[in-house]
């Protein structure tokens, strides 16, 4: 999981087992239903291109298909030791690619839905140069959510720390686009300890 470079297709298969392996101790564990066949077959995709089992669409249930696409998400756009986190706007147009072969495409849409363009979390910069983490997805307007400020990105430095709501911004700051803490050494553990955790 944490190798550097590419896997080997013998890691690659190693790998690929661990669905299988999953199932098979949730089973001996004596579970059964939606938590087994999350742990077996989040791999599986609607064409029969999946793993480890080759399951098709008729196969492959509400959950699982729910999972599956939970998975590949977290998968983008996560830092790995091999690679940065992707940003989620990327993240879902591959998704997306996948329509309707790999993902079920409404259940997609469903899940861009609720957790929003920029997820709770994101790192984003803001069109007055602040920089800040959402704090609040706004379904209603994606491209409005709510901020919490602590940074100048053009002063490169911190500030104090200011909730802004873009949809009741009386500022008319803008959301300008994601970020990434390493764009201006910010040390996000650092600052939540110190600045916005009590």
């Amino acid at each position: 999981l944490h190798k550097p470079g590419r896997l080997t297709e013998q890691e690659f298969k190693t790998i690929q087992n661990h669905a299988l392996y999953s199932k098979q101790i949730l089973e001996e564990s004596g579970l059964t239903g939606i938590a087994v066949d999350i742990a077996g077959f989040h791999h599986e995709r609607l064409d029969g291109s999946g793993y480890p089992f080759g399951k098709h669409a008729d196969e492959i249930s509400q959950y699982v298909r729910m999972a599956s696409i939970v998975d590949v998400y977290d998968a983008l756009t996560a830092e790995r030791v091999y690679k940065d986190g992707m940003e989620p706007i990327k993240a879902f147009k591959i998704l997306k690619d996948g329509c309707p072969d790999s993902f079920d495409g409404e259940l997609l849409t469903k899940f861009i839905q609720c957790i929003g363009i920029h997820p709770v979390g994101t790192l984003v910069k803001l069109s007055s140069q602040k920089v800040g983490l959402v704090t609040k997805s706004n379904p209603a307007s994606p491209l409005k959510p709510q901020v919490k400020t602590f940074y100048h990105a053009k002063h490169a430095r911190y500030t104090g720390v200011e909730d802004i709501d873009l949809a009741h911004s009386r500022t008319h700051d803008a959301l300008e686009s994601a970020v990434k803490p390493k764009d201006f050494n910010i040390d996000l553990i650092r600052f939540f300890k110190h600045s916005i955790l009590p």
